[in-house]
Parts: C-alpha cells; sequence; structure tokens
C-alpha cells in the first residue's frame, strides 16, 4: 500500500500542469496566441493580424513581411509588379513561392519579386506568397485583385455657339467640371450603380475634401489666375472593399475668341458660316453677330460681356451689344477694317478680332455703321 502512494506522489511531480501552462498563455498578447493556436503557415491564422503576416522565431520577436504592388491599383488587364520584404529575416536565402489563381509561377530561393497580368473589369485574380523559412515553418499570405476602371470627362463652363456640336474649351478664370464614369462590379459581376460609390478629389495633387464623399461623381473648379493647367484625380471606393479605381486628367487653358456670323434679315444668324478674314459683299448693307467663344458662360448669361466694336481702329459710339449693322450708303467699292474687343469681369478673359469687309474690289474706306 506504501508502495502505490509513494508512485503516485512520484507520478504527480512528472506530469506537467497544464492548466497552469494554459494560463500562462492566456496571459499573452492576443495575436501570440492566435499564431500558437493555429498551425503553422494556415492562412487564417495569418490573416487574423491586421492583414500583415507574423511569425514568432526561437527568440520570441514578431517579425514582420511587408507586400506592395505596382501599380498600387491595377487597371483592367494591366502588368503589376508585386513585392515582398522583411526587415527581421533575410529573404534572399528563402524560398519563396508564388501561385496565381491556384497554379504555381514561381519557386526560387530569394524570389521576392514577380511580375503578374489582373484580369479584365471585374475579374478575380487571386494571388499566393509561401515563404519556407529554415526552421521549416511556412509563411502563406493571400491577395485579389478585382479590377476596375473610370473615365474622366472635363466640361468647361464656357460659352460656345447655338448648334455647336464640339466640347466647350477651358479658359483662364472659367469653370470646369469633371465628371468621373466608374465601370465597377460587383462580386456578382454585376455594375455597381455610380451613385453608390465614394470618391476622393484631388487638385494638382492635393485632396480636396469638400468635394469628396459618398455618390459625389462631379468635381467643379474655377480657374486659377495664373497657372497655365490643372490636374484633376480621383480615387473612388466601393463601401466595404476600398480603393478600386483611379485615374487622373489635365486640363490646359485656351485663349478666348471673338467669332463673327452674317445675320440674315429671313434666316436669321447663319451660325454655319464662320466670318474668315475677309468677306464681301454686294449689297447695301449688312448685319454681323459676334459670339464670345470660351468665355465665361454665366457672364454672358448674365450680360456681363462688353462688346467694343471698331472701324478702320476707331472705336464705334455703339450701344453694348453683341450684333451690329454696316452700310454702303455711298454705293461704292472698297473695303474696311471691322472690329471687335470683347471683355468681362474677369482679368484674363479678353479679345481682340478683326477682318476685312469688302466692297467690290477698290480698296477705299467707305463703310459706315
Amino acid at each position: 500500500m506504501k508502495k502505490i502512494f509513494l508512485f503516485i506522489l512520484i507520478l504527480s511531480f512528472l506530469i506537467p500542469d497544464f492548466s497552469l501552462a494554459q494560463s500562462t498563455i492566456n496571459n499573452l498578447p492576443q495575436d501570440i496566441q492566435d499564431l500558437i493556436n493555429a498551425t503553422p503557415g494556415a492562412a487564417e491564422g495569418i490573416d487574423k493580424i491586421n492583414n500583415t503576416t507574423f511569425d514568432i522565431g526561437s527568440t520570441g520577436v514578431q517579425e514582420q513581411i511587408s507586400f506592395s504592388v505596382n501599380p498600387s491599383v491595377p487597371r483592367p488587364n494591366q502588368i503589376v509588379t508585386a513585392e515582398i520584404a522583411s526587415y527581421s529575416s533575410d529573404l534572399n536565402r528563402l524560398q519563396i513561392s508564388w501561385y496565381l489563381n491556384g497554379v504555381l509561377i514561381k519557386k526560387e530561393i530569394g524570389a521576392t519579386k514577380q511580375q503578374f497580368q489582373v484580369g479584365d473589369i471585374g475579374q478575380q485574380t487571386k494571388l499566393k506568397i509561401v515563404i519556407l523559412k529554415s526552421n521549416g515553418v511556412t509563411l502563406e499570405k493571400n491577395y485579389s485583385f478585382r479590377p476596375a476602371e473610370v473615365d474622366l470627362i472635363s466640361e468647361a463652363q464656357t460659352f460656345t455657339p447655338p448648334f455647336y456640336e464640339g466640347a466647350a474649351y477651358y479658359a483662364k478664370q472659367a469653370s470646369v467640371k469633371v465628371s468621373a464614369m466608374p465601370q465597377v462590379l460587383d462580386k456578382n459581376g454585376k455594375y455597381i450603380d455610380p451613385s453608390n460609390l465614394s470618391y476622393k478629389w484631388y487638385l494638382d495633387g492635393s485632396v480636396v475634401q469638400d468635394a469628396s464623399g459618398y455618390g459625389k461623381q462631379n468635381f467643379l473648379h474655377k480657374g486659377y489666375l495664373l497657372r497655365k493647367s490643372i490636374k484633376v484625380g480621383v480615387d473612388i471606393s466601393t463601401i466595404d472593399d476600398g480603393s478600386v479605381a483611379n485615374n487622373t486628367i489635365i486640363i490646359n487653358p485656351v485663349e478666348p475668341e471673338a467669332l463673327f456670323y452674317e445675320k440674315s434679315p429671313t434666316l436669321g444668324t447663319l451660325y454655319n458660316n464662320i466670318i474668315p478674314g475677309s468677306f464681301e459683299i454686294t449689297r447695301p448693307e449688312i448685319e454681323f453677330e459676334v459670339i464670345p467663344f470660351s468665355f465665361n458662360k454665366d457672364a454672358v448669361f448674365a450680360g456681363s460681356t462688353v462688346y467694343d466694336w471698331k472701324l478702320n481702329g476707331t472705336k464705334i459710339n455703339s450701344p453694348n451689344q453683341n450684333s451690329l449693322v454696316f452700310r454702303n450708303d455711298k454705293n461704292e467699292k472698297g473695303q474696311s477694317a471691322i472690329g471687335i474687343t470683347l471683355s468681362n469681369n474677369t482679368i484674363l478673359q479678353k479679345t481682340n478680332k478683326t477682318f476685312n469687309l469688302i466692297f467690290g474690289e477698290t480698296v477705299k474706306n467707305d463703310a459706315q455703321f
């Protein structure tokens, strides 16, 4: 009986206190607990630590493996360069495997960089990296890419002639609207409504907080006084997936112009024909209309445009209007220089234009108004 009691007493000293060991583990930081409790190299265990890979070595020091891609937001079918780095391990001595959509594409010592091509709009591309350490432990990380695209369309808030089919041109001190036209597919392959996306707008590299936010698809900016061009960019993202596409557009200003048109008494203004550098008539009178092309639209509609008509370089004392009648009361041959100076309440939106009005072939300044 004494021998049995003695054997039990000795056995109690030999068996480790598992409850004490578990208590010690429970007192460790949560990220270390996850690694101890997880199977080494399991993606689930690694993903729990803020999307960053850690490993507990023999020294108990945490190890971080950083991951970067260039470009950071790939476009559809774009070639991407991925790279990993570590400040605590020499990755050039370790075996690194790269898997693309489940297929092994590289397995080499020190393969810290790899190029691959992402899919089309909405197609998911899966990338897996497996690092085999010298102690036999594997570190694994998974990434996925679902490319999207966004086009930027600029629309200058400047004046154009009626029936003009081209785009309005941006001029200095004019306003310009930039619209984002995203093409983003959800996980089910359906296009996401642009109003359900978030937009972060940039002007010359700086974030414009007031213009950014959920559903803010358009960006409006009034042009600078001195700078020649503006650079507008946008990052678009879904509510849950983060940044999915970006783009940048550079808008260069043009000089405002004065466009002359003939104004017919029966057909109205003939907007299909701009008066060239010279214009010949055979009738005794003609009316011309001038259009302030690429001037601020709001200023034109508000009547802020100043029309200074000139005849042979001399200002005509006429009402401030965009059309004027010229007559050849003497019915003589000759030509006259018809000019205009356009301006408004901005400093830089001002222009001059002149053309020759020919009454026959003889050069003689006989035109009147």
